[in-house]
């Protein structure tokens, strides 16, 4: 569970290198024609932008996984404390013995081994746990990260970076944080990858998983990004 807490690419944006080269060129004497090297040199670095926190949220299996590890986690819980219980109960037993008794120190060895399995299994049921979420992390990260390289060959884009669509709160302040430290404040909608790629995972997932979410275009293809 803390892999998705950390549990997640920001603007689609287009970068024109050209601007600056075609100022420095205004200001010099005409020359030759540019060769193919230079030409391409000044061509616009094609940069997008993806959500992926808002992509985390809405991926279908993600949800249905992360429904499945709660429940996980609180029947273990619910079976540790259970264990628990009967320790605190039996210990109780104690007494009503005579301290150095053989009945008061087979008790005391008796409940000493399990406390101590019952440590063990603790910390063991919690690292199967974070297996199970990092396994989950690494699977949604793959996924998610081929459609993005496939998107961006077939659209030319040279860079994809992490935005965030989610807006300040001022009953919120981590979120006002959040938006202070935002690596990319501005982007053109056009540029944005995060429906398309999202469509696409949906696409990609299993039937029988949930509807796309509201605001996600029913048909997502590389195509409906510009060039």
């Amino acid at each position: 569970m803390r892999v998705w807490n950390k549990l997640a690419l920001s603007a689609l944006t287009v970068v024109s290198c050209s601007f600056a080269a075609n100022t420095l060129l205004a200001q010099q004497p005409a020359a030759a024609a540019p060769t193919a090297s230079a030409a391409s040199a000044a061509s616009p670095i094609k940069v997008a932008v993806i959500d992926v926190g808002y992509i985390v949220k809405n991926h279908p299996s993600i949800k249905q996984q992360q429904t499945a590890m709660r429940n996980q986690v609180k029947a273990t819980q619910e079976e540790l404390i259970k264990r628990r219980d009967v320790l605190i109960k039996d210990a109780e037993k104690l007494k009503d013995l005579r301290e150095g008794s053989p009945e008061f120190n087979s008790l005391q060895e008796r409940l000493a081994r399990e406390e101590a399995q019952l440590k063990l299994d603790s910390v063991r049921k919690e690292k199967e746990i974070d297996e199970v979420g990092a396994k989950m992390a690494i699977e949604f990260y793959q996924q998610m990260q081929g459609i993005i390289t496939r998107f961006a060959e077939y659209n030319n884009i040279e860079i994809v970076l992490q935005c965030s669509r989610e807006q300040p709160d001022s009953k919120q302040p981590a979120t006002i944080q959040m938006a202070l430290e935002k690596s990319v404040v501005y982007y053109k909608k056009t540029v944005d990858l995060t429906d398309a790629v999202l469509q696409q995972i949906i696409a990609e997932t299993p039937a029988g998983a949930t509807a796309a979410p509201a605001g996600v275009p029913q048909t997502a293809t590389p195509g409906n990004l510009r060039r």
